[in-house]
């Protein structure tokens, strides 16, 4: 502990060069009650493309390895805006990627209906494709008259 005793007779030149010199000290010494998680991070890489990385910090942490083959396997974890701890596991890979959560939401096993925009938009659609084919079809048809009243004529 730093302490100061300072007279009744200290001239005023010393006291302000004495004031601003204490308040700086007086800061620059001070700790806060309480200090924060240090961050910790590792990263390493080897030459053929693999590689692991991690860090840690006060409230989330985060770990990824990549393997030679390209498959990549890795977790984070943080605390959320309620105060809820989440976790995520994923694994990406020739398998397409995988992913494991807390926080993902939870869907329903009914099917998924077609609202009535969906419905009709269906049901143009299929009209569409109709009309197309009828089309070809009518198309086919004069092409192959053509063929038989032009045959000299190559219609590659």
């Amino acid at each position: 502990m730093f302490s100061v005793n300072i007279q009744a007779h200290t001239t005023p030149a010393i006291m302000h060069f004495l004031i601003p010199v204490l308040a700086v000290l007086a800061v620059v010494t001070a700790k806060p009650v309480d200090e924060p998680a240090p961050f910790v991070a590792t990263d390493n890489r080897d030459v053929d493309g693999s590689y692991t990385f991690s860090y840690t910090s006060e409230d989330s942490s985060k770990t990824e390895v990549r393997h030679a083959d390209g498959t990549i396997v890795g977790g984070y974890q943080y605390i959320d805006a309620d105060g809820i701890l989440q976790k995520v596991q994923y694994q990406a890979g020739e398998d397409g990627v995988q992913i494991l959560a807390s926080n993902l939401p939870v869907g329903s096993t009914d099917p998924v209906q077609d609202t009535p925009e969906v419905l009709q938009a269906k049901d143009e659609h299929f009209h569409e494709v109709q009309r197309a084919l009828q089309l070809i079809a009518k198309a086919e048809a004069l092409e192959a008259a053509y063929r038989k009243l032009h045959p000299e004529l190559d219609l590659a």
